[in-house]
């Protein structure tokens, strides 16, 4: 029900786009395409991994295209998985499933990699976690801004989502967006090294801004990154989640993560800066509320 309910909010914000290209109108609404074409692991940047000496890591994504599709204007979607900046895939059982969903709608999807590791017992090392996610979610939307050409895309109509970590990398894609808003141990010092600016790195020729952010048991360290002028959210989130925060606190409640704002204060901010966003939640115990674990179903 949960995934249904995602699954047609999120649609109708393309039923007027569909209309507009006099594309079929079950477009993105309804799967049409029967079959999907994937390409996995398409290298879309390098940067340096998290302890020292660090040495650069590829970077790498799955792309899924409706197949026998002229369309050559699509919107695209980029997910990032779960796994809480320590563990989990682009090749996931949720990631796969919900890429191949909107592949069928019309959609061009991708699923990413990003880097991974920090050290639990240091709350700095956790926040250099969730930026360094966030510059290689910001890199994978400059790829395929890059490329829109070879992946016939609308590079008006680029999409972020993720789950749980994932969910923290796309709200901070959609909404940071100044130098201003980057933690301070970001920056680094003595053998820790400058992580950069969020947009530093690959194909910096073109913009990471995105047309929407789709959260799945997401949050935020601070709210103020989204302002009046930022992309519609979809918000997806149990009020009882005992991971991450419905409201506020600590990330599997340890003390030793930084605090974070849920579902409930993303919505309250967006609403009072006029961010349009829809808002789903559920009173069940789980966190991953599509039924998975870290993005693999339960049996």
């Amino acid at each position: 029900m949960m995934r249904k309910l995602f699954l047609l909010s999120f649609s109708i914000f393309f039923m007027s786009y569909s209309l507009s290209q006099n594309y079929d109108p079950n477009r993105y609404l309804t799967p049409i395409f029967p079959s999907v074409l994937i390409t996995n692991n398409v290298i879309y940047g390098s940067a340096p991994g998290w302890v020292w000496p660090y040495f650069n890591e590829d970077l790498t994504l799955n792309v899924n295209v409706p197949d026998n599709d002229n369309n050559q204007k699509r919107p695209l979607i980029i997910f990032a998985h779960s796994g809480g900046f320590l563990n989990g895939s682009k090749d996931v059982d949720n990631m796969i499933a919900i890429c191949d969903s909107f592949a069928q709608k019309g959609f061009v999807t991708a699923t990413i990699d990003y880097r991974k590791g920090f050290n639990p017992l240091d709350d700095e090392s956790a926040e250099r976690a969730v930026y360094r996610g966030i510059q290689d979610g910001k890199t994978a939307v400059r790829y395929f801004k890059t490329n829109a050409s070879l992946y016939d895309i609308d590079t008006n109509y680029v999409f972020f989502g993720g789950m749980s970590a994932g969910g923290f990398i796309a709200l901070h894609v959609g909404y940071m967006d100044k130098e201003s808003e980057r933690p301070l141990s970001t920056f680094g010092g003595g053998t820790v090294n400058d992580l950069g600016c969020s947009d530093c790195g690959n194909h910096t020729n073109v913009s990471s801004s995105i047309r929407g952010v789709l959260d799945f048991w997401g949050a935020v360290q601070d709210t103020s990154i989204i302002e009046s002028n930022g992309p519609p959210l979809q918000i997806i989130h149990g009020e009882n989640d005992p991971t991450v925060p419905f409201i506020y606190g600590n990330p599997f409640g340890a003390p030793t993560i930084p605090s974070v704002y849920g579902a409930q204060n993303i919505k309250i901010r967006c609403d009072n800066v006029g961010v349009q966003n829809n808002y789903i939640t559920s009173t069940g115990p789980l966190h991953m509320l599509d039924g998975s674990d870290n993005g693999t179903w339960n049996p």
